[in-house]
């Protein structure tokens, strides 16, 4: 596509869009792409727009009003969790009567290149080929190439990046849930048109005033005062939470001008420091490509070079990893110090959870984003996670956490060290987690949401101009390209074929 200026900022007319939004992942598989979905989908209805989502079969005929279509897949043979999806003609045949303003394809790898080059061969008809066709838009989400060499395949990356670089040049633009990911794929990877799609957090829901003695308990943790001193004459709420008083009161004082009962209200609280025990927390899949045995082999130097204050570890979460992790705890003799929380779907449960903890680990390296960090730090916890995209757009070393650069020091050894800085220094840890709970304000979904409809916005003003033909490689020219890509195809359609007939 030609280069189009970036004018999201420009006052584009509010009329109702008609969305078609096609996905590789679909609820109710929960992962950053799909709670980012949920939310898109509920901001459109909110705002009036029509949609219809084109995925995997996920159960649901409908969310948020709008009709989803599903399709077969075939699970991955080294991440069950992830399918192989195929298109259908119900696909096409929905695009024509539904007739969008403009689609959005999600994270296009699989099923969204049989959809892109299914547009560009006319099947979904005539308006969406050449110069003047409808918009249609790609979101960034997943580091997928990476994943390539996590599972051994180093061969695969450089094809995949072909692929995908492809793929998202048939799109009028692209956008990305991180700045520091926008740079990497155009720096990097020469990507094109890319706007920033950021996220938000609820902080009604993830908030420090969320601390659980129950979930303490639960850990092993000694939770000694929920409710530490606030001078309310001098301080609102706001103030509690958003920093501390510059001289606590030795006891509690009550303006006379303030109805208070005789015992003060329970406050918002960022762990105190008085906690014996600190705890360590991890939330998200407990997969592969989450480096957590980075994690396990960081907290056994830790317990082993801390003879004061005592840790546990927590890991909320589940996935394919799940029992390598548990037997690397039990081989490091952790078990008692570590719990396995598993999936808590309920936001309130999982907020509590974050609140209870002191520190958050986040030992990641292929986020695009990140949204479990926005979600601690809005809980109070300073983050120690590594230097690494998303990451570092919302954690500020020395601030609100402690980043690890990539690189040669980038070991369990050095990850251990900067969650030993957090443990023994309490006074830092809330200082941090004061800034924490600062930097996490001003995050709305809303906000965030409406960023992806003024890309839509965009694409379609965009798409009233002239334009040359779709660019990038065509299918044959990446084919020829790269023969591995046959291998790579023809191994995946005779997985589809054995399935499809087993179902028959």
């Amino acid at each position: 596509m030609a280069s189009i200026p970036a004018s999201t900022m420009r006052q584009h007319p509010r009329k109702k869009l008609r969305i078609a939004i096609v996905t590789e992942n679909l609820m109710p598989k929960v992962d950053g792409v799909t709670r980012t979905l949920a939310r898109l989908l509920t901001h459109l209805r909110e705002q009036g727009h029509e949609c219809v989502v084109l995925g995997p079969e996920s159960g649901m005929g409908y969310y948020e009003t709008f009709p989803l279509i599903g399709t077969l897949g075939i699970p991955l043979v080294l991440y069950p969790g992830l399918k192989l999806n195929f298109l259908r003609p119900k696909f096409l045949r929905t695009i024509v009567e539904f007739n969008p303003d403009v689609i959005h394809v999600v994270d296009p790898v699989w099923l969204g290149a049989q959809f892109l080059f299914a547009l560009e061969a006319g099947w979904c008809g005539p308006e969406w080929q050449g110069p003047r066709r409808r918009p249609v838009v790609a979101s960034y989400h997943t580091n997928l190439p990476t994943y390539a060499t996590l599972f051994g395949m180093a061969w695969l990356e450089p094809i995949m990046w072909s692929l995908l670089r492809c793929l998202h040049k048939k799109c009028v633009l692209t956008a990305c849930p991180s700045a520091s990911t926008a740079e990497a794929l155009r720096t990097g990877h020469k990507f094109q048109n890319l706007r920033i799609w950021p996220r938000g957090v609820d902080l009604s829901i993830f908030t420090p005033a969320k601390r659980s003695s129950k979930i303490r308990e639960r850990l092993g943790a000694h939770l000694l005062d929920e409710s530490p001193v606030v001078d309310w004459q001098r301080h609102t709420l706001g103030d509690a939470i958003l920093r501390p008083p510059l001289s606590p009161p030795r006891q509690y004082r009550s303006s006379p001008s303030l109805m208070f009962p005789l015992t003060p209200p329970p406050s918002p609280t960022l762990n105190p420091l008085e906690d014996d025990v600190v705890v360590i927390l991890y939330v998200g899949r407990i997969s592969y490509e989450k480096n957590l045995q980075l994690l396990i082999d960081a907290f056994a130097h830790l317990v082993k070079s801390l003879p004061g204050p005592s840790v546990r570890l927590a890991l909320v979460g589940d996935g394919p990893h799940r029992g390598a992790l548990e037997m690397s705890v039990a081989a490091h003799g952790l078990s008692h110090l570590t719990t396995f929380a598993g999936q808590i779907s309920n936001p309130s449960e999982l907020a509590a959870w974050y609140a209870s903890a002191d520190v958050f680990a986040f030992p990641s390296y292929t986020e695009t984003f990140g949204q479990v960090v926005c979600e601690a730090l809005a809980s109070g916890l300073p983050v120690v996670g590594l230097d690494a995209e998303g990451t570092r757009d919302l954690v500020s070393h020395g601030r609100n956490g402690l980043l690890l650069p990539r690189g040669k020091g980038e070991g369990p050894e050095a990850y251990a060290a900067l969650l030993a800085e957090m443990v023994r220094d309490g006074k830092r840890r809330k200082e941090m987690g004061w800034a924490a709970v600062q930097s996490a304000q001003g995050r709305t979904w809303a906000g965030a949401m409406e960023r992806m409809v003024d890309c839509y916005r965009e694409a379609i003003e965009c798409a009233a101009r002239p334009n040359p033909r779709w660019s990038g490689l065509s299918v044959s020219q990446l084919l020829m390209s790269h023969p591995r890509v046959i291998l790579l195809l023809v191994s995946c359609l005779t997985l589809a074929f054995l399935f499809l007939r087993h179902q028959q």
